[in-house]
């Protein structure tokens, strides 16, 4: 199979399957069937990795050992626990000599296969080492004993934020392998990323195109429907966002509203959010003289995906839905978690209770498996909107999460009330400054990444990549 194909292969089947695989991935709540992104052999591995002392969760870490670790570790930060120095060493000793960082790998003595490294993988890493960074094993201020550790997390943040930069699009944004087409999923994530260490995006550049570019370039425009304005797209349609989809839109969201999954809770407002601001002949007439990304303000796109997520949610009675080829309509937990995010960091708590009232009322179907993954999102949501992380709908979440692996450090005993979290987190966060050496907002507070690019190519991608270098 040719590079081309086997590329525009994997995007299909991406695009396809991009919302259910990233729910189970989060959620641990159901095994996968064979075929799919978790098995896409069809067929048992030879070996399952066991799963280390220092990781989180039980299950097999090939597909998301990383990305759980690092929601793990920016839940845990998020509440004000320290978690484990083992946890975030083996963080550290996941990393690629340049930089990235793949989805897991069994022996970290081992150099990375290339073609094996992964921008969201990497783009949650970084947040989660921004978020732990600065403190020693106490909770403490950093101390002189700890400087060459965090020298070590500096560098890490540093070179991967660098790896990042070079595997930018020409359009501005990010694929999920590199080299690959770009999708708004992952070009949210990395944007969070150089967020999170306050780089500002405009100025993170390819061929002319910034990553903040190019993350609106996947905001559906006023030639949409109506019901699709605002939203954004996995992927667009040649070069224009026409099919919105609920997670990208959730993830984005977060990015597009100034912030990431630790979300630090901005002034609330009084009014709905606004939808994008559309010619109504202009859009009667199939064209639009305006788009999310030539006429409308970053406050504007980021009013135009909340009033999208808004209407969805409420559409759902609460919550987003998965939608898959030949099957009905179902809750997707995961991009509701996200689109709770979203909601709270545009400044729009009301619309953001929506979803954690669904969220809180289902969580005990959904955390059956004990996910790290959909601990730590449920953990930054609750945080983020107001709600008690120690009674999500009777469950215990931090308890639940400490609880998959390596005891934290410090705390997680006595969890600080939201709005004194929010308060931490900012603290925390103005403090980071900016990384790899460019110039970064000086009021924006980026503490963490965006959320779960679309997990599908982990597992379906990876496996076409295997069987098209054999070819």
């Amino acid at each position: 199979m040719s590079s081309a194909a086997h590329n525009r292969a994997g995007q299909l089947l991406a695009t396809a399957t991009a919302t259910a695989v990233a729910a189970v991935a989060l959620l641990g709540a159901a095994p996968a069937a064979a075929g799919t992104a978790a098995d896409p052999a069809g067929a048992a591995p030879s070996a399952t990795p066991a799963a280390s002392g220092a990781l989180y969760g039980a299950a097999d870490p090939t597909y998301d050992g990383v990305f759980r670790q690092s929601l793990a570790l920016l839940a845990l930060d998020a509440v004000g626990a320290v978690p484990a120095e083992s946890a975030v060493d083996w963080l550290l000793e996941q990393q690629c000599a340049d930089g990235g960082w793949t989805s897991y790998r069994a022996d970290a003595s081992v150099a990375c296969e290339t073609g094996t490294e992964d921008t969201n993988a990497s783009a949650v890493a970084v947040q989660a080492l921004v978020a732990v960074e600065g403190l020693d094993a106490t909770g403490a201020a950093i101390g002189e004993a700890d400087e060459a550790r965090q020298a070590r997390v500096d560098t890490a943040v540093h070179n991967a934020l660098g790896w990042l930069r070079a595997v930018q699009n020409r359009d501005g944004g990010w694929s999920y392998y590199p080299g690959d087409t770009s999708d708004g999923n992952s070009t949210a994530l990395v944007t969070s990323a150089f967020l999170a260490t306050g780089t500002d995006p405009g100025t993170v550049v390819r061929a002319g195109t910034s990553a903040r570019d190019g993350l609106l370039s996947f905001q559906v425009d006023c030639a949409a429907p109506a019901d699709q304005r605002g939203g954004f797209a996995f992927q667009r349609d040649g070069e224009t966002a026409t099919t919105a989809n609920d997670l990208a839109s959730a993830q984005a969201g977060i990015a597009a509203a100034g912030s990431a999954l630790q979300v630090t809770r901005p002034a609330e407002r009084t009014a709905a959010p606004s939808p994008l601001p559309c010619p109504a002949d202009d859009a009667a007439a199939g064209t639009a003289t305006a788009t999310a990304t030539d006429a409308a303000t970053e406050t504007a796109s980021a009013d135009a995906v909340a009033a999208h997520l808004a209407a969805r949610l409420e559409q759902g009675g609460g919550h987003l839905e998965m939608v898959m080829p030949g099957a009905a309509p179902t809750p997707d937990a995961g991009a509701t978690a996200y689109a709770a995010l979203a909601l709270a960091a545009a400044g729009y708590p009301d619309q953001a209770s929506a979803a954690v009232d669904w969220l809180t009322a289902n969580s005990a179907e959904f955390l059956a498996g004990d996910s790290p993954s959909a601990l730590g999102v449920l953990v930054l949501a609750a945080v983020a909107t107001g709600q008690s992380p120690t009674d999500f709908g009777g469950v215990d979440l931090i308890a639940r999460l400490a609880a998959t692996g390596p005891e934290p450090a410090a705390g997680p005993g006595s969890v600080p009330e939201p709005s004194a979290e929010a308060a931490l987190v900012a603290a925390d966060g103005a403090d980071s400054g900016t990384r790899d050496g460019s110039s970064g907002p000086g009021t924006a507070l980026w503490a963490a990444v965006g959320g779960l690019a679309v997990l599908v190519a982990a597992g379906v991608m990876v496996s076409m990549r295997r069987r098209g270098g054999a070819e």
